[in-house]
């Protein structure tokens, strides 16, 4: 018989065993309180026994008293009566009431009695008979019959001595039936016992064998797989355990593949890092190698474009020029995306204007349109907040992706930029929307859009260029912003570019309010004339954030009929914003009519057009236009030439050429040190330092770049990193120690081809103050040198005030000067400074305790903090630490424990000022 069966007999043979015992123990308790109310009901006829003679007695007494008898005869029936159904419910077995009152439902329940109890219960009821007769007649009678009664008491007598024993009987009976119920309990408590002991003694085997898999199991969940089960048993259990042993088995085995997959894969892995770090480090050595003779091929074709070129000779350099822009930013791509795939990718949340952000990726991607007839438009909705939160670069970055990706497949009509609020899930988000009416996306190929590598068509690449990964770069830029990015399309009609990023407002803002630039603003009164919608929608989006009075229309036709009527019911308008290029009748034509007609000569016209058709400004005056705009509009550009046309900017013209924050005197005067060792680079540099109006000293190498420093006085030093016998960031060390011996502190610039991660920082690091990436780009080498020597000419001018500034604790007007008045790079600088400045206060802090002061590490942590402190202007901390050096030079370690607390105290004295 299987374990199965046995433990169902078990558990069976138990229920059956409990069910007869609950059965018995019920069938004794009913016997018992039986016999209990038998016992109750004998007493009670004694009771009604005794009641029957006393009423017997009042009868005789009322009798001879002469009063009636009736009462007690009819209280006599009534006991007799209920004496006779106790007695028959006694013999026979059933319901004895509590009284005759019909109102008292109570009632008592017996069985009919058995054996002796009921051969004795029967004596007394033929008793009963004979006595009942005696009381028949005294009711029947109604004079005193002494005789009877006499004869009633002496058998009354006789028959309560017959119910005592019928009690009595009774109660032997009862006891007896408590001796059974005893017995019935200790045998049932024994059979339960007996049952308990064979069924542990039968399981206690199985529980074994379940106790020492359990264990096993244990050891295995442990990592111990050298276990085995000692298995004697046959039967289901026996064959469950016997099926583990060989499961243990199986994974031992598994156990020994896996140490054997897991050496193989950590050596997978190794071979997977190291290679990861050689991709990087190849990456990193190819962007340098590439950069290098790129900022040679661009740097000379833009030199070559600004001289005297015939048409086809500036065609051939221009596409020499887009070419090598277009491989750089190939070039880029693989370095984002490498990053990206590396994690080395950091947001850097920052606040920022939104407008400037896209007033920014506007102008830098309306160059990419050329001669494609594309209309490239802009609009933020009012309720979009400007003023937020979050890496602006990376914005810029997305956009831009997305904008030019725009731009490339779409040959003529519209590329629109719009931003507006996004509420999803309690959480505000600001949605970005590039729509193009270009080629659009076959709908099989959306989903690999975003994959690294994947444009929706093979030919792409041949037709239109690109590596694919823009679209990568985008949705990984976006994740990281914590949003999301989709596209929506249809083929032949266009595409819309989505994306969204948290809304994060900037607090405490310092909000100018524009509207109240413009005086009388209500009393302006403009027409927009543009046949493209969109254009249209972007400028009444402009001018309704700015409280303008404006209206708009479609067509030349249309703006000379409004522009009549508002004359009739005198609402004239004073300005007309007109679009160049539009059918039927362009702006030219329309702005010819308008002046033709004498009643709108007070009109003030706008032109808008875009940089190919903008022309002379010389011809533009011939048609008389107070402005013209170029498209793609901007809010600020637009604010600019209603200030000019409104007279509120009298100084302000629209000119277009740039000025130099530095005057060319000055700018002759600064001294620049050049140190680089390619000479197509040094010939690059050069030459845009001359188109600037700078001149230059070259040093081949770090170690020519320190000895030129030491023969003479430099303004600022162009550093290249890689350089033969002493590389940039060797010299940079070698500048900022020979520094240590006097105040000054000389910008010094790195130009590289390195640009992965970590790079700028190892320039930093090592004491230089910027960095720029090669190829260069000659605008931000020229504003990099006005940031950091534009302080010059305040000098020049101011010597005495300059001196004057040293002693300060923190000048931030001079800062400001050298950083051309950016606050948030003076925000940067601050954090960093107090940051770094903390860590090394710290350092320093803990070397001067010990015994065995290490001098030549306080020498270091001194001359790094002396050189930070100047480069934030912070002169009369520098002062400070300059004394300190000095003392730690001769060296007194005594004097520099002792000028330490100064420190302390000054850098919590500059640390409140700064904030």
């Amino acid at each position: 018989m299987d374990i199965k069966k046995k433990i169902l007999i078990s558990i069976i043979s138990l229920l059956l065993l409990i069910i007869f015992f609950l059965y018995g123990l019920q069938s004794l308790f009913r016997v018992q309180n039986n016999y209990g109310f038998k016992i109750n009901m004998a007493g009670r006829q004694r009771m009604l026994n005794q009641k029957m003679t006393n009423k017997i007695l009042e009868i005789n007494r009322a009798i001879v008293n002469s009063y009636n008898s009736e009462q007690y005869k009819e209280e006599l029936i009534e006991t007799i009566d209920l004496f006779n159904i106790s007695l028959d419910a006694l013999m026979n077995g059933g319901s004895i009431p509590a009284s005759l009152d019909k109102n008292n439902k109570n009632s008592y329940m017996v069985s009919k009695p058995k054996n002796n109890s009921y051969i004795f219960l029967k004596k007394i009821h033929t008793k009963w008979q004979k006595i009942y007769k005696d009381y028949v007649l005294i009711l029947n009678d109604d004079k005193t019959n002494i005789e009877i009664t006499e004869k009633l008491l002496k058998r009354d007598d006789s028959f309560l001595s017959m119910l005592d024993k019928f009690v009595q009987l009774l109660q032997n009976n009862f006891e007896d039936i408590n001796i059974r119920l005893l017995h019935f309990q200790i045998i049932f408590f024994l059979l339960i016992g007996i049952t308990i002991i064979y069924i542990y003694f039968f399981l206690r085997k199985y529980l074994n064998l379940i106790h020492n898999a359990t264990i096993s199991a244990e050891k295995i969940a442990n990592g111990n797989m050298n276990v085995s089960i000692d298995i004697k048993s046959k039967n289901q259990i026996g064959k469950l355990l016997n099926a583990f042993e060989k499961i243990i088995k199986n994974l031992q085995k598994d156990l020994e593949n896996r140490k054997s997959l897991n050496k193989e894969l950590i050596e997978a892995k190794n071979s997977a890092e190291i290679a990861n770090i050689t991709k990087r480090e190849f990456l990193a050595n190819m962007s340098h190698e590439i950069r290098t003779p790129m900022n040679g091929v661009i740097g000379m074709i833009g030199i070559l474009l600004d001289t005297k070129l015939n048409t086809e000779q500036i065609e051939y350099a221009t596409i020499v020029k887009n070419s090598a822009h277009s491989l750089l930013n190939i070039i880029n791509d693989i370095l984002d995306f490498s990053k990206i795939e590396a994690g080395k990718l950091e947001i850097d949340i920052i606040d920022f204007n939104l407008h400037e952000i896209l007033e920014k990726t506007v102008d830098t991607v309306a160059l990419n349109i050329g001669k494609k007839d594309i209309e490239l438009t802009y609009f933020v909705n009012l309720d979009v907040p400007i003023y937020i939160k979050g890496d602006s670069g990376r914005l810029q970055q997305i956009i831009t992706n997305l904008t030019n990706n725009a731009i490339k497949f779409t040959e003529k009509g519209e590329i629109a930029i719009t931003i507006k609020l996004l509420y999803k899930s309690k959480q505000k988000f600001i949605k970005f929307t590039i729509r193009d009416t270009g080629l659009g996306i076959p709908k099989e190929t959306l989903n690999k859009l975003f994959t690294a590598f994947t444009q929706a068509d093979a030919s792409i690449t041949r037709r239109f260029g690109g590596t694919g990964l823009g679209l990568t770069i985008s949705k990984q830029l976006v994740t990281l912003l914590g949003g999301e990015i989709g596209v929506n399309s249809s083929e032949g009609i266009g595409s819309n570019f989505w994306f969204t990023i948290p809304l994060i407002i900037q607090r405490n803002i310092s909000k100018t309010n524009i509207n109240s630039i413009f005086s009388n603003i209500k009393k302006n009164h403009i027409l927009i004339v543009d046949d493209n919608s969109t254009n249209r929608q972007s400028l009444c989006l402009s001018l309704q954030s700015l409280n303008f009075n404006f209206e708009s229309v479609g067509n030349g036709k249309k703006a000379l009929e409004i522009l009549k009527f508002s004359l009739k019911v005198n609402n004239p308008f004073n300005i007309v914003i007109i679009d160049f290029k539009m059918p039927n009748m362009n702006g030219e034509e329309l702005i010819q009519k308008i002046r033709e007609d004498k009643s709108f000569d007070d009109i003030k016209l706008i032109l808008m057009t875009s940089v190919d058709l903008k022309g002379d400004l010389k011809e533009q005056t011939k048609i008389n236009i107070s402005e013209y705009l170029l498209k793609p509009i901007k809010q600020t550009t637009l604010i600019n030439s209603l200030k000019r046309i409104l007279d509120l900017s009298p100084n302000e013209t629209n000119n277009i050429q740039s000025k130099s924050p530095i005057p060319n005197n000055i700018k002759k005067s600064i001294r620049i040190l050049l140190a680089e060792d390619n000479i197509v680079n040094q010939k690059v540099a050069l030459n845009i330092l001359k188109k600037f109006g700078y001149s230059c000293d070259i040093s081949n190498n770090g170690q020519e770049a320190v000895s030129s420093l030491k023969k003479g006085k430099y303004d600022i030093i162009l550093m290249d990193c890689q350089m033969p016998i002493m590389d940039g960031y060797k010299a940079t060390e070698e500048i900022r120690f020979l520094e240590s011996d006097n105040s000054s502190h000389i910008p010094i610039i790195a130009m590289t081809a390195n640009t992965m991660k970590g790079d700028k920082e190892k320039c930093i690091n090592v004491g230089m103050n910027d960095y720029i990436e090669k190829p260069i780009d000659p605008i931000i080498l020229k504003k990099t040198i006005e940031k950091w020597t534009g302080h010059i000419n305040k000098e020049k001018i101011n010597t005495k005030n300059n001196l004057k500034s040293k002693t300060e604790i923190f000048d931030r007007v001079s800062l400001l000067n050298r950083i051309m008045d950016d606050e948030e790079i003076l925000k940067e600088l601050i954090v960093a400074f107090l940051t770094d400045t903390k860590k090394k206060i710290m350092e320093l802090k803990i070397l001067l305790r010990n015994e065995t002061v290490e001098i030549k590490q306080v020498k270091l942590l001194l001359h790094s903090l002396k050189g930070m402190a100047l480069n934030v202007s912070a002169n009369y901390f520098a002062e400070i630490i300059k004394q300190m050096e000095k003392d730690a030079k001769k060296p007194d370690i005594k004097k520099v424990k002792a000028i330490f607390p100064e420190i302390e105290n000054q850098f919590e004295i500059l640390e409140k000022q700064m904030h």
